[in-house]
């Protein structure tokens, strides 16, 4: 559910993996945007249970997943003792209840939790380092009214934070930036799960309403030339270029910066930024932010790569990975995913 586009996605289990079976990417006009549909509960159900009718009428499955999005979510990050796993479960929802404005039995909680131990330290004592979202039940309810609009039957949902998990291999720490138009994420994948996340400030929005101005055009107009002619652009675009590069060149300062944050609090070493979202498949973007971040590698992290494409989707025309990623992960999650 993204603010600017939504995005679904058909899949079945095979053996231990998943196959693509139909996808759907429907684009919001900047003026329809999702979070607009939530301007009033029923207004948003019956707008999003229409479009989902209409978008999913040519799929088979009537089962659904959503991934909730993090800008309605809450999270936070705390420490805890290291008591007993058994004991961990009720410990964090007490605790979580310090972070979260509404009351404990108004959200449902996800969380990751890992062992940690400063070793510079001499004091230091072994605790447990909590990732905590906190989803709240009624707009999960506001999920479960559109999917029955739409003819769907809601059977799980899962926090945007943590959807892509399953595309990632612990071999060494990883932060993971997913792009959005209204929000971007980052996120720290290590000892198999997410251990960390956050909004950052980069907007795609900024960046694609800076273009629309300064070409005279629509904000759409805009996108779709962005989509067409990426970072590649012409010696006469060189106004254009200058504040295109601007962006991406506070977009590195800002992934720079967070990666020193977690290697300072975590004690580890990040060895790859992996970058996901529609931004990335702009020409010329993932060159263009490696030559601003030398310190570690850059990295597409695709979906399709992990996942069984029929014959009738590949090639050319379905370059689109990265869109798909949060859908596709949390089909994942579903037929598979025991992580707690």
């Amino acid at each position: 559910m993204g603010s600017k586009h939504i995005k679904v996605v058909e899949t079945e289990k095979v053996n231990r993996n998943i196959k693509l079976l139909n996808y759907s990417i429907t684009s919001l006009s900047w003026s329809e945007q999702f979070g607009r549909l939530l301007d009033t509960s029923q207004t948003f159900e019956e707008n999003l249970g229409q479009l989902l009718g209409e978008v999913t009428k040519d799929f088979k499955t009537r089962e659904a997943i959503f991934v909730l999005p993090a800008n309605l979510l809450f999270s936070s990050f705390f420490s805890l003792p290291l008591i007993s796993e058994k004991n961990l479960k009720n410990a964090i929802i007490y605790e979580a209840s310090k972070y979260i404005p509404i009351a404990a039995d108004e959200v449902a909680i996800d969380w990751r939790a890992f062992q940690f131990q400063n070793i510079y330290q001499q004091e230091s004592q072994p605790r447990w380092l909590i990732f905590m979202v906190a989803s709240p039940k009624n707009l999960i309810e506001k999920f479960q009214n559109a999917s029955m609009i739409a003819g769907l039957k809601l059977r799980k949902t899962i926090p945007e934070f943590l959807a892509i998990e399953p595309f990632l291999v612990d071999t060494s720490p990883k932060a993971i930036i997913d792009l959005g138009t209204s929000y971007s994420l980052f996120l720290v994948f290590h000892q198999n799960k997410i251990i960390y996340g956050k909004k950052i400030q980069f907007r795609a929005y900024d960046l694609i309403q800076s273009m629309a101005t300064m070409m005279n055009v629509v904000f759409d107009r805009a996108e779709d030339f962005l989509v067409e002619n990426g970072f590649n652009l012409p010696p006469e675009e060189s106004d254009l270029q200058a504040n295109i590069f601007n962006f991406v060149g506070n977009l590195a300062n800002e992934l720079t910066q967070s990666v020193n944050e977690v290697e300072e609090r975590f004690l580890i070493n990040i060895d790859t930024l992996l970058l996901t979202g529609g931004l990335v498949l702009a020409p010329g973007f993932l060159n263009l932010l490696a030559s601003k971040i030398t310190k570690f590698p850059i990295a597409l992290m695709d979906p399709f790569d992990k996942i069984i494409l029929p014959s009738r989707v590949k090639g050319v025309e379905l370059k689109r990975g990265p869109v798909l990623s949060q859908a596709l992960g949390a089909c994942f999650k579903y037929f598979f995913d025991k992580i707690k």
